[in-house]
């Protein structure tokens, strides 16, 4: 359903008027997203297909916001989803497997088409929720849901012969929380850290003893591209907090500098003092070893303890090499990639992933789009558009050494977003009709 009336309607309360309902869970809305948000901490691989909880809970929330009348579809989003997807339908069922002399295969097929078609009903979802104020209660509720499941994680790590042990670690070593991949789940728990580093509402002491324990979950995770994410991202944060607000003054901000370069000098000299406690101490975590290796020798890093990270860019080069405009198609990468290169294993890498199935056409005004929704946010500095801005860059960052294209927070961040970059737009429309 389409409501462009309703958000023009909206526009102008929206940048205005927070969400001030102090107990959304009377609203069935509100019910139905807190469940939700919590299933945004877990995904399962089940007969090869990406399935979370959030997938069932999807549904029903859709139908109760069409019910509700609150269930606004952006024309363009879902005119372009719809679009690429049938192109890339037909070029998998018609234009590939003539190429490389094979069946279709069916069930990959319709499964990564029904993949992309569910990640864009995350898009209306979060467009949608956008407008009824629930996007921060929603992501509260995520963020904390990430803090119960690192903590039950740090707590199996006492027994590591229970079942929930094995359940929460990845071969008993890596922790994966209710994931099956350790790097989805090390790239969610940054985007609940960038939560709580947005929430001013928790005092300073909550957020940061959240935000360490998530970052222990970063680490027990084993993922390099999370850790490098992580790293960057505070570093990032830290430089802004440094620079100071944009409206304060240049002697407020100035005096933070000295007090950074203090403490960190304070902190490295810590850390020389004790290394070898702590490397005595970590010496059998493969995990920790795993972080260690990506900052002390990244080149080895790509490659070595399982990563296996260069043959899977080749292989995915040589896809696109022979497919730059068309691409291959959803679900006939496993298949191609087995008869080029002997491995059917995806590209751990979401931009070389999608211009092998899409062509490079549609991959570079896909992910050019993406980066001008995330640039006209920007306008806005509310709460909520900072926040999914945050997940939004923390995900396309993970982009380049993990394959995101089932994360669904990503994509009802970016439907956030783009309901912030279009309310904006129309409230200036509004300002300027009348002046």
């Amino acid at each position: 359903m389409t409501a462009d009336s309703t958000v023009h309607q909206s526009a102008a309360a929206y940048a205005t008027t927070p969400y001030n309902d102090s107990n959304p869970l009377r609203n069935v809305v509100g019910v139905i997203s807190a469940g939700l948000a919590l299933a945004f901490n877990q995904a399962s691989v089940i007969a090869g297909a990406n399935i979370s909880v959030a997938d069932i809970i999807l549904l029903p929330l859709l139908l109760t916001l069409a019910l509700r009348h609150a269930l606004i579809a952006p024309r363009g989003a879902v005119v372009y989803i719809l679009t690429t997807t049938a192109l890339s339908l037909g070029i998998a069922a018609f234009v590939t497997p003539d190429k490389y002399d094979f069946i279709p295969p069916l069930a990959p097929v319709l499964r990564d088409t029904m993949k992309q078609l569910a990640l864009g009903m995350y898009l209306i979802v979060g467009y949608s929720l956008a407008v009824t104020g629930l996007t921060t209660y929603l992501f509260r509720i995520f963020a904390s849901g990430a803090v119960a499941v690192t903590l039950v994680g740090i707590t199996a790590m006492a027994v590591p012969s229970s079942t929930l042990h094995t359940r929460l670690f990845y071969l008993g070593i890596r922790f994966r929380g209710l994931f099956d991949d350790p790097n989805y789940l090390g790239l969610t728990l940054v985007s609940a850290i960038a939560i709580f580093t947005r929430n001013s509402d928790l005092g300073v002491m909550r957020r940061a003893l959240c935000c360490s324990v998530l970052s222990v979950g970063v680490i027990m995770s084993g993922s390099k591209t999370a850790s490098i994410v992580l790293v960057a991202y505070l570093a990032l944060r830290l430089f802004a907090w440094v620079r100071g607000n944009r409206s304060g003054s240049q002697s407020s901000a100035s005096p933070r500098l000295p007090l950074v370069l203090v403490l960190g000098a304070i902190l490295i000299a810590s850390l020389l003092a004790v290394r070898n406690t702590l490397s005595m101490l970590f010496q059998g975590s493969y995990a920790v070893q795993r972080v260690w290796t990506t900052f002390s020798n990244f080149p080895g890093a790509l490659s070595e303890q399982g990563s296996g990270r260069q043959q899977a860019w080749s292989t995915a080069v040589e896809i696109i090499s022979e497919n730059p405009i068309t691409g291959i198609g959803l679900g006939s990468y496993g298949q191609v990639a087995q008869q080029l290169e002997g491995s059917g294993t995806i590209a751990h890498n979401t931009y070389l992933q999608v211009s092998a199935e899409s062509g490079l056409i549609v991959a570079v005004v896909t992910f050019a789009l993406l980066f001008w929704i995330i640039l006209r946010s920007l306008r806005s500095s509310t709460a909520v558009a900072v926040t999914s801005r945050d997940i939004a860059l923390v995900m396309l960052a993970g982009s380049f050494s993990v394959s995101l294209n089932n994360v669904r927070l990503f994509w009802l961040a970016i439907g956030i977003l783009l309901f912030v970059a279009a309310s904006h737009a129309k409230s200036r429309i509004v300002r300027e009709t009348i002046h």
